[in-house]
């Protein structure tokens, strides 16, 4: 028997259920200051054009998340969150991936796209590697600027 294998685990995603929102927020608990409250999921979710992704590991549970809402001529990623623990391991890509096989399988081709503070390098470096291309919006109301990342189908 080899040593030092590394033991194989695999990535699939599935469309959230009410089950998930606990680990949802807590996700989004290291990620965001003020973590997402359930009641504020259930409420995203019951909207008409709003949908998400869950991204799982085989026997870690769910590991990321993508929330997203249709529009007219586009897609908006609403949020996206990946465990600290998961990250680097392709389940963003994995995420943003089924959302992109998505919009290249509908018709009426959209425009995806997320907005983001500037400082999120890492975030904007992921989409740009993504296929997203990114473009800056001066803020007076805010000390952030943000920059708005697109893909188009």
């Amino acid at each position: 028997m080899a040593t030092g294998a590394k033991d194989i685990l695999t990535l699939f995603t599935r469309c959230p259920t009410v089950d998930d929102y606990q680990r949802v927020q807590e996700i989004s608990a290291q990620i965001y200051v003020e973590p997402h409250a359930i009641k504020d999921l259930k409420a995203f979710m019951r909207r008409e054009l709003a949908s998400g992704i869950i991204v799982e590991k085989d026997r870690e549970g769910v590991v990321g998340y993508l929330f997203f809402e249709r529009k007219k001529k586009s897609i908006e990623i609403v949020d996206i969150g990946v465990d600290q623990a998961g990250r680097r391991h392709g389940a963003g890509a994995m995420l943003v991936g089924r959302l992109i096989g998505y919009l290249k399988g509908i018709e009426d081709k959209r425009r995806l796209f997320i907005t983001m503070q500037e400082d999120n390098m890492d975030t904007l470096l992921f989409f740009k590697a993504m296929g997203f291309r990114g473009r800056l919006v001066r803020n007076d109301d805010s000390i952030f600027d943000t920059i708005n990342m697109s893909y188009q189908g």
